[in-house]
């Protein structure tokens, strides 16, 4: 009887352990209900008439010879890198003066790589 009692304890010791892995994995997909992939991982809804492809994570914006690199609020500064404005063309320092989105990461390290001294 002894026996039987402990494969028993042993099964549902095993079973809440299975329900627990599985709700702990399953429950992600529904930790923000209405919100899209992109408000999730860039902080702001894309209104009618925006593309996606409009805004990125990061905002650049020159300052003087820094580009401060925001996340895309444009209130968390991410990085401040100096760049000497003599090697960037003329095109690529005024959308810097205006602003320039930088859709991830992958596109910031080419822009910093080619750019950057």
């Amino acid at each position: 009887m002894r026996k039987f009692f402990c494969c028993i304890s042993v099964f549902f010791i095993l079973g809440i352990l299975c329900l627990g892995y599985y709700f702990t994995y399953t429950g992600r997909e529904e930790a923000a209900p209405g919100l899209t992939l992109e408000q999730i991982t860039t902080g702001r809804s894309v209104s009618a008439g925006e593309t996606k492809g409009e805004y990125g994570i990061y905002y650049l914006k020159l300052q003087g010879d820094t580009v401060v690199i925001y996340e895309n609020n444009r209130q968390d500064i991410y990085d401040r890198i100096p760049i000497t404005l003599e090697s960037l063309p003329k095109e690529l320092v005024n959308q810097l003066e205006k602003g320039k989105y930088i859709k991830d990461e992958g596109e910031l390290y080419a822009f910093l790589e080619n750019y950057s001294s």
